[in-house]
């Protein structure tokens, strides 16, 4: 990949991804929107329709480099041979798919956009006319031909992309979401677990009574020497995860939810007695009961996740009534 390449497709990244960031995966299963009749081929360029917005061939390889770019930026160029199951399903069929899925994405949250009253306006449209000008002074005429781009495409990638994150925010900033200190409070624990089964190639196998007997023994074992001695220590020797690092910060979704009540009423330097699930035995140590900036961090989290699962649930209500109709043979060709 020559240096102008690389330059469109970066510029594309950071503005596309700024966007893609809210798009959630759903694999595209390409049978599912071509058109049921031999005869019926969309026209010209057009690779495919999405609610009468067509997806045009050099649009689609625009998207489709800039996602391989991305890619082999972080894994390499090898990455795309790779077989990701049984069937022999290749990394980059896989990718491709995704691209198209995030094609429709967009170009579906676009088409509902005047449903919800949200347009561009004229400081967007400069804004754009921005990107675009700047996005042409750093390739050169052969990046430009080679990838077909024009003023006119370029420009429609970009405001669709501004479109429909205004779709997005406009929708979820009116979304209530319950996030708040009580139910994000995140705090720091010293975790010791000790599990009632013994576990083979991924089986599990419980113990008898009398084996849970002699487990629940050990607990309370451990559990005497965290409160007499160092709980970071005895957690770390004795676990049945002491791979994994037993001092946690976290918020009371790490916890069963048999236990997480409990865990959660401790105070700075209080430790549980041995606590149980179905599976495992606990005793857990509180080091610090309220860790203001993970809290923080906690909320801003759930708020976002929140809004974003809500938006995905719209999507799926527009993406299961849209009328969405891929070229196979078309797409299939782009690489």
């Amino acid at each position: 990949m020559n240096k102008n390449t690389k330059i469109i497709i970066l510029v594309l990244i950071v503005f596309l991804g700024v966007f893609l960031g809210v798009f959630i995966y759903r694999k595209t299963d390409i049978k599912d929107y071509v058109g049921q009749k031999k005869n019926e081929r969309l026209e010209n360029d057009v690779i495919a329709t999405v609610a009468d917005r067509n997806v045009s061939e050099a649009e689609a390889r625009v998207y489709l480099a800039a996602m391989k770019s991305q890619i082999e930026s972080i894994y390499g160029d090898a990455v795309w041979n790779y077989t990701v199951d049984d069937e022999g399903t290749r990394y980059s069929e896989l990718m491709k798919d995704s691209v198209l899925d995030k094609i429709i994405y967009i170009k579906l949250v676009c088409a509902n956009a005047e449903e919800y009253g949200v347009t561009l306006t004229a400081d967007d449209k400069l804004d754009v006319d921005k990107y675009v000008t700047e996005f042409f002074a750093g390739i050169s005429e052969e990046t430009a031909d080679e990838y077909d781009l024009t003023k006119e495409m370029v420009t429609k990638i970009y405001e669709e992309n501004v479109l429909a994150a205004k779709v997005y925010d406009k929708i979820t900033l009116n979304y209530t979401v319950d996030a708040n200190e009580e139910n994000c409070r995140q705090g720091k624990f010293v975790i010791f677990k000790i599990n009632k089964f013994t576990e083979t190639d991924g089986k599990k196998e419980y113990l008898s009574e009398d084996e849970l007997i002699q487990v629940k023994n050990r607990a309370e074992g451990v559990c005497s020497a965290m409160k007499a001695g160092n709980p970071y220590q005895v957690a770390s020797g004795n676990s049945d995860n002491a791979v994994d690092e037993p001092r946690v910060l976290c918020g009371k979704d790490y916890f069963p939810v048999e236990i997480a009540d409990t865990v959660f009423t401790l105070k700075d330097g209080e430790i549980t007695q041995v606590l149980e699930d179905e599976d495992s035995y606990y005793v857990v140590y509180c080091e610090n009961d309220f860790d203001e900036q993970a809290t923080k961090e906690a909320i801003q989290k759930k708020i976002t996740d929140d809004r974003k699962a809500y938006f995905n649930s719209l999507y799926t209500k527009w993406r299961d009534s849209a009328n969405i109709e891929v070229d196979e043979d078309k797409w299939s060709k782009i690489d």
